[in-house]
C-alpha cells in the first residue's frame, strides 16, 4: 500500500465513520484533503496552487493522525502506537553543547564597504546622475 494509499483510507475512515465526531473545521480540512487526493493525486492537472497532491504533507498526515487517535482510539501508525523501538541514547557532542549565541561578526572590509559613487548633487532635472555612473551633465559635481 503506498503512502497515497495509507492517507485516502485514514481520512475515509474519518469522514465516513466518524464524521459525527469531528469538529466542523476538521470535516471541512479533511474533505478538502481528500478531494484534493483525488482529483489531484494522479497523472492528472495540476491544482490551482501549483502543487500536486501525491500524498498529504507531513503536518497534514499527523493532525489527522491525532484527530483519529483522539476519535477512535487507536493509534493510526505503527510509529505513535509506540511499537517501533526507538534507538539507543548517546550522549551529545562536545562540539554542540558550546555553540556560540549568536554568529561571529563580519570582517571589517565587508562590514563598512567604502563608497564607491561619487556625491550627488540632487539636480536630477538637468541630467545630473554622478551617483550612479560618475558622469555629471551639470559640471558641478567634478
Amino acid at each position: 500500500m503506498s503512502q497515497r494509499d495509507a492517507d485516502l483510507a485514514l481520512l475515509r475512515e474519518l469522514l465516513d465513520e466518524h464524521a459525527g465526531e469531528l469538529t466542523v473545521t476538521e470535516v471541512e480540512a479533511f474533505a478538502d484533503m481528500r478531494f484534493d487526493l483525488q482529483a489531484y493525486g494522479g497523472l492528472g492537472p495540476e491544482s490551482p496552487s501549483g502543487r500536486r497532491f501525491q500524498q498529504l504533507t507531513g503536518d497534514q498526515r499527523a493532525w489527522a493522525a491525532r484527530v483519529h487517535e483522539r476519535v477512535v482510539g487507536v493509534p493510526s501508525t505503527r510509529l505513535t502506537a509506540g511499537e517501533i523501538p526507538r534507538g539507543r541514547e548517546v550522549p551529545l557532542p562536545a562540539v554542540l553543547r558550546n555553540l556560540p549565541k549568536r554568529p561571529p561578526p563580519l570582517p571589517t572590509s565587508v562590514a563598512a564597504s567604502p563608497r564607491t559613487s561619487r556625491r550627488h548633487c540632487g539636480r536630477e532635472d538637468e541630467g545630473c546622475y554622478a551617483f550612479v555612473n560618475g558622469d555629471c551633465g551639470c559640471g558641478c559635481c567634478s
